[in-house]
């Protein structure tokens, strides 16, 4: 899976990143074809907001969740998704 990760008014660490890379690669296994996942973070206020999106072929499945730390965010993706 493609992971594209986006930071607005944020600087993820190298952690950070690597944790939600290892979250969303778990989900390779149910696409057939090459899956891409856009991954936003974005700050207002005291949050951070997580905005997944993952397309393969004709599937979408899209995913918000906001927390003051921005691993809890990635860990509520997670089980949304």
């Amino acid at each position: 899976m493609k992971i594209n990760i986006v930071e607005r008014k944020i600087n993820l660490t190298d952690s950070t990143k690597e944790k939600l890379e290892n979250k969303l690669s778990k989900f390779d296994k149910f696409f057939k074809t090459d899956a891409e996942a856009t991954a936003t973070f974005k700050t207002q206020k005291d949050k951070v907001f997580l905005e997944v999106c993952i397309s393969a072929g004709d599937m979408l499945i899209r995913a918000e969740a906001d927390d003051p730390d921005a691993k809890s965010a990635i860990d509520k993706i997670d089980d949304i998704i």
